[in-house]
């Protein structure tokens, strides 16, 4: 039988198990790394920090060391600290995208103006401002809202002032540029020599010569043509559903987000025409989008149509409002829709009545803030200013001539309103004899429609005289304006303030009209 052995050894005796230390304490130990620890990263930091001619940076978190050593774990996987250098006054670190914690500042481009023009009056670089508005390139044009970085500020009084380095510049022609000399540009910015890179920022000295803000040279208007070289003006081509978008590059409808404004403005225009008509076109057809007033003689008009080669051309300009824009995109539609499902008009009245009437129901259907087309007429009838349909009219344009335009279109609501269906209107569309459509004559049908206006004029909301004398006045600010018209800068100024009055007159905003009509006035004694 084996003798069963003890677990504890006897007192006295040695056994080669034994633990119990024989050298210095271990908190001798755990002290002395961290003394070798703290030693070594101070010889490294502050080489480092002689290296680059700085003060060392200070050292890490001695608990944090204390507790690697204590621990045992490695010293290097301890320590999560990055020693990083301080950044160079004359050489900060580029961002590629710019944060606003707030709404950035905006600016609205003039005639004239260029991207790079912009960037120096404001002080701007100019690939930010590219990437702060999600532009494709440098081209801008006027009336264009540009969202500039939160820190913008102009040129300063006194002092020295910034200078971003460009392409091909160097630190002697930008001393050369600001009659200053490189030693200055040196002890300014705390360069160590003549090296700078494009799009670096530096101070350029206070007694410098400041840049002068360009006076902007405004290009030459050109008129936006609906003849010749379409495919050369009208060079961007979208196809959008049932149609193609053919817009001039550089304009305000090549702009993506534009361009599908412009798309939703002619199929929400295709609906209404198609809804008034009860006919559905079939095919595709083309539109034109001009960013300038057409050439002469269809300045007055703000869209038209050619039935026959299906193309519809609209301007898009910046003038106008969104519901007006439709009420203008539905009456062309309109009639080109009408020629391919119904025919050729037998005459004007019925082909351009037939247009506004449809428009005048998409501008009231978009928005309630423009008096339907029955209450001018009635307006017009009250002051005894009512053009009789019966008699020739001339329809050059609605802008300069809205009297004529509003008063075929109500009558031809008028008649289309009389009915349940279209099948009266439609025959006189294509026929025009109104007795085999309605079984009385032109003449007969007018007298009715007047008598309709006089029961509505009791219900007008303003003076009927007053209207139509503001609307008068439009129509011949319009006629002047267009007179001699070469797209001067004044001229183009009194064109869109002219526009603001006839927008405020179709609201039924009469002394907003007039004060646009005042400062009309101005602009064009001005040329």
């Amino acid at each position: 039988m084996d003798e069963k052995r003890s677990s504890h050894p006897a007192e006295g005796s040695h056994s080669y198990l034994d633990v119990r230390p024989t050298g210095p304490p271990r908190w001798v130990l755990v002290v002395g790394a961290l003394l070798v620890a703290t030693a070594v990263l101070g010889i490294f930091y502050g080489l480092n920090a002689l290296n680059r001619g700085t003060e060392p940076t200070p050292s890490p978190d001695l608990a944090a060391l204390t507790l690697a050593a204590g621990t045992g774990t490695p010293l290097a996987a301890a320590s999560t600290f990055t020693p990083s250098p301080p950044p160079s006054p004359t050489t900060p670190t580029p961002t590629s995208t710019v944060t606003a914690t707030t709404e950035p500042p905006t600016y609205t481009v003039q005639q004239g103006d260029s991207l790079i023009s912009i960037a120096q009056r404001l002080n701007v670089d100019v690939n930010t401002l590219t990437a702060l508005n999600q532009l494709g390139g440098e081209t801008i044009f006027p009336g264009q809202v540009l969202f500039l970085p939160p820190t913008v500020t102009p040129w300063p009084e006194t002092g020295p002032f910034p200078h971003v380095v460009g392409q091909g510049e160097t630190l002697l022609s930008i001393a050369a540029l600001y009659s200053v000399t490189v030693g200055e540009l040196r002890n300014l910015n705390g360069l160590a020599s003549d090296t700078i890179f494009v799009g670096q920022r530096i101070l350029i000295p206070g007694s410098g010569v400041r840049p002068a803000t360009p006076t902007p040279t405004p290009e030459p208007w050109e008129p936006a043509i609906i003849t010749g070289e379409l495919d050369g003006f009208y060079s961007l081509r979208t196809i959008k559903g049932r149609f193609t978008l053919h817009i001039p590059p550089g304009t305000r409808a090549a702009t993506p987000s534009e361009s599908v404004k412009v798309a939703r403005l002619v199929e929400t225009a295709l609906e209404q025409c198609q809804r008034i008509l009860r006919r559905r076109l079939s095919g595709r057809f083309e539109v034109y989008v001009a960013d300038a007033l057409f050439e002469a003689p269809h300045t007055y008009r703000r869209a038209l149509s050619f039935p026959d080669a299906r193309s519809l051309f609209l301007l898009y300009d910046g003038s106008g409002a969104p519901a007006e824009r439709l009420y203008f995109t539905t009456y062309a539609l309109t009639q080109l829709v009408a020629a391919q499902t119904l025919g050729q008009a037998a005459a004007p009245l019925l082909r351009e009545g037939l247009a506004v009437y449809a428009g005048g129901q998409a501008l009231v259907g978009e928005s309630d803030l423009y008096l339907p087309l029955a209450q001018f007429c009635a307006a017009y009838q009250a002051a005894d200013r009512l053009p009789r349909v019966s008699r020739a009219l001339s329809f050059e344009g609605h802008l300069g001539h809205m009297d004529q335009y509003f008063a075929v279109g109500c009558f031809v609501g008028y008649l289309i309103e009389q009915e349940e269906d279209s099948s009266a209107f439609a025959q006189l569309y294509t026929m025009g004899d109104y007795r085999a459509a309605y079984g009385r004559r032109l003449t007969q049908l007018e007298s009715d429609w007047i008598t309709s206006l006089r029961d509505a004029a009791d219900a007008l909301p303003f003076d009927p005289v007053e209207l139509v004398r503001v609307a008068a006045e439009v129509d011949d600010a319009y006629r002047r304006l267009w007179d001699g018209f070469e797209g001067t800068p004044s001229q183009l100024a009194a064109y869109q303030r002219l526009d603001r009055a006839r927008v405020a007159l179709l609201q039924g905003r009469l002394s907003t009209a007039q004060e646009h009509l005042q400062l009309f006035e101005s602009l064009l004694s001005a040329e």
